[in-house]
């Protein structure tokens, strides 16, 4: 069974076990508020989040995502900046602002391959970010099959 990636809020230790039933190619019974990200792999959303920071103007973080742990090569952690650039997204002072960050990410070269409809993804990744950053014992991780 071929799962897409997840994009998920949760506590670490919950992370570890969705992200161990998801490598078994299972959901487990309680998921997390999460969202379907197609094949997408670290390598795109890395490109959202170098887009994403030049739209806030937060442009030189660090969008590099840090791998939870070396047992588990698919989950990765967002850090808490680019968590915070993300959740960003949902409050830009021009509306039409995600929808330029979206159109800007589904045409860039890290995009091409991918068939991926990027402005509903976008608005639902910046929700959950917004959600992450409301709790500080949530992050928000990315569980990749392609990685």
């Amino acid at each position: 069974m071929s799962l897409s990636s997840q994009i998920f809020v949760a506590t670490h230790s919950d992370a570890l076990r969705f992200a161990d039933a998801l490598d078994t190619g299972s959901m487990p019974p309680e998921l997390p508020e999460r969202v379907d990200a197609g094949e997408l792999t670290d390598f795109e959303f890395e490109a959202l989040g170098a887009i994403a920071a030049k739209a806030v103007h937060a442009a030189g973080i660090d969008t590099d995502l840090a791998m939870v742990d070396v047992a588990r090569e698919a989950l990765y952690v967002v850090p808490d900046p680019l968590a915070e650039v993300l959740a960003e997204l949902t409050e830009l002072e021009d509306p039409e602002g995600l929808e330029d960050v979206a159109r800007e990410w589904a045409g860039s070269e890290e995009m091409e391959d991918l068939d991926i409809d990027a402005q509903p993804l976008v608005e639902r990744i910046a929700e959950l970010a917004a959600a992450a950053g409301a709790d500080r014992a949530l992050d928000l991780y990315l569980w990749s099959s392609g990685a």
